[in-house]
C-alpha cells in the first residue's frame, strides 16, 4: 500500500487494478471495490468469469 501511496500522491499516477469475479467470491465485489477505491485506486476493471456456477442469486448480489 505505500508503493501505491507513493505512485498516486508523490508521482501523481493513476493507479488500475482488474478484479475477476467468481460465484464463490461475488458477495465481497462491494467491500473490494471500495477498499481500492479508498486506497488510491481510480480505474478498477470487473471482468466475471464465464464458468458453470453462477445462479440467480449472484446475479442479484451484483445487481445490488
Amino acid at each position: 500500500m505505500a508503493g501505491v501511496k507513493h505512485w498516486t500522491e508523490t508521482l501523481g499516477r493513476r493507479m488500475g487494478s482488474k478484479m475477476t469475479l467468481a460465484p464463490a467470491n461475488i458477495q465481497y465485489t462491494k467491500d473490494a471495490v471500495v477498499g481500492l477505491i479508498e486506497s488510491g485506486y481510480d480505474d478498477i476493471n470487473l471482468n466475471c468469469v464465464f464458468e458453470k456456477g453462477w445462479t440467480e442469486e449472484h446475479a442479484t448480489i451484483l445487481y445490488y
